[in-house]
Order: C-alpha cells, then sequence, then structure tokens
C-alpha cells in the first residue's frame, strides 16, 4: 500500500518525466495508474502527459492504462468506474470537466487524482498546469521544492 504522498510524488514526477534527465524511482511496484483525457491523443498536452505516463509505468513496472475522447458525459462514470476497481491514480486533464472530477475525487478518497487545472488542490485532488518553456533543470527543481523530493544519484 503506498501512502497518499507517495503517490502524489508519482504523479508530479510523472507528469514532468518527459523532461526529466534522470531515471525514475519510487516505492510504486504494481500501482495501477489511468489516464483520462477529454481530447484526442493527438492534442499535445495529452500526447506529453502520455508519453511520460508510459514512461514511469515502464521503467517501475506499474500498470498504466488510458482512455481518450472522453466526452465530459461519460467522464463520471468512468472515474468512478476505475475507483471501484481500486486503482490508485487517476491523472488527466480536468480543465473541461473540473467539477466532475472533483466530485469523484471527494467521493473517493482512497483514490488520488493528478489532473491538470487551472484551480488549486483540495482532498485527494491535487494538480498541475501546463508549464510552457520550462528547462529540465527547471521542472527538476519544481518538483523537488513542491514535493520535497531528491533524484537518485544526487
Amino acid at each position: 500500500m503506498q501512502s497518499r504522498r507517495d503517490v502524489l510524488k508519482l504523479a508530479a514526477l510523472a507528469a514532468g518525466a518527459s523532461t526529466l534527465p534522470f531515471p525514475m524511482t519510487a516505492r510504486a511496484e504494481g500501482m495501477r495508474m489511468r489516464g483520462i483525457f477529454e481530447t484526442p491523443m493527438e492534442e499535445p498536452f495529452v500526447t506529453q502527459l502520455h508519453l511520460a505516463m508510459t514512461k514511469v509505468a515502464g521503467e517501475m513496472g506499474l500498470d498504466y492504462q488510458h482512455s481518450e475522447s472522453v466526452k465530459a458525459a461519460d467522464f463520471s462514470r468512468v472515474l468512478r468506474q476505475w475507483c471501484d476497481e481500486g486503482i490508485e491514480l487517476v491523472v488527466g486533464d480536468a480543465y473541461g470537466t473540473e467539477q466532475i472530477c472533483r466530485r469523484v475525487a471527494a467521493d473517493f478518497p482512497k483514490t488520488a487524482f493528478a489532473m491538470g487545472s487551472a484551480a488549486g488542490a483540495s482532498g485527494t485532488f491535487e494538480r498541475f498546469d501546463v508549464l510552457p518553456g520550462r528547462s529540465p533543470e527547471q521542472m527538476d527543481a519544481i518538483v523537488q521544492r513542491q514535493y520535497d523530493w531528491t533524484p537518485p544519484g544526487s
């Protein structure tokens, strides 16, 4: 069982994984993660987040699957189904489905949510926002500062 802090660190790292210059390590082997996206995979934000999650899953032996082009009307059903299945972490974009995602997160305190969102974090709902033009060093510093995390070998 992962601590909430470990799960959120993993989510933060995954969100920046494609820009980090070091391999990922954490105590998360076997964790089940899901990505949910309202837009198709061709959307740049979705592509980068999906690639980062795929990279982290491969390096850490995690179970990552995703659903793209999920209509707002289906978001709640998909999220609730995953939470009922015991998924530990849900990542994705909540920009167009903010209230839906937050309601589901509030109903499932054992599932961590790390969602692209312009609003603040609350409960098990952590947020990240697009950080255009950030170098790998800047992303590394942000993750270290925000989550009190040091990359391996530092």
